[in-house]
């Protein structure tokens, strides 16, 4: 290969390196206009680089990996309840076998809540097999395709069947949703594992959660 070719194939390659950092950049910018635009619209604050992870206990999405991130963070109060919206990223793994998981959380924090711990997600394949081989997962006979479409776990049995009245169960089973859901003490969090959600659908995913937070924490 002459010199020539080679510092025209090194040219191009610099360049396209360069129109993809540009390309990110920009969509990096626009969606942040567009979460700042979320926070105004509900009344609430925006923080482009979050605070360090707090201890939310055993709040699975929180406990994974390393090199943890926040930044967007939409923030604010309804009805004595705090609200967050964040754009969260971890890695797992190292070196060449490392992935970076970037998505949509949000956090409710309910004084005096008092959850016991818990994980509900939609079931995969991983899920099937894992019970196959005695992994738990919490079934409510009365709502069968609650228990046919999630998987639900946790420590304590009993409390969490407390949590998952009828309302709530009804709820789940009526809409089928991608997203996951944790429970803690005084925290709900959602989310969907390495999905960031578009500005357009922020609004429907906040009420969603909003809605979610409203059935656990109503009194019986």
């Amino acid at each position: 290969m002459e010199l020539h070719e080679i510092i025209i194939i090194s040219v191009g390659a610099v360049l396209l390196v360069a129109s993809i950092v540009v390309a990110i950049l920009r969509y990096e910018k626009k969606r942040r206009m567009e979460l700042e635009e979320f926070a105004r619209y509900q009344g609430f604050s925006f923080q482009r680089k979050g605070n360090p992870i707090q201890n939310y206990g055993k709040i699975k999405i929180f406990d994974k990996g390393h090199r943890k991130k926040i930044s967007n963070r939409v923030y604010g109060s309804r009805s004595g309840i705090q609200f967050e919206i964040l754009d969260y990223q971890f890695t797992e793994g190292g070196g060449q076998n490392s992935a970076t998981r970037r998505q949509t959380v949000a956090v409710a924090t309910v004084p005096g809540m008092n959850l016991p711990a818990f994980y509900l997600a939609p079931e995969n394949v991983f899920h099937r097999i894992g019970k196959k081989f005695g992994m738990q997962d919490i079934n409510f006979d009365h709502f069968p395709d609650f228990s046919a479409y999630y998987l639900l776990k946790g420590e304590d049995e009993p409390a969490i069947r407390k949590v998952f009245k009828a309302s709530v169960l009804e709820f789940f089973q009526g809409n089928k949703l991608k997203q996951s859901l944790e429970g803690q003490g005084d925290y709900l969090v959602f989310y969907r594992m390495n999905k960031r959600e578009k500005g357009e659908t922020l609004p429907e995913f906040f009420e969603k959660f909003r809605h979610i937070v409203s059935l656990i924490n109503r009194k019986p």
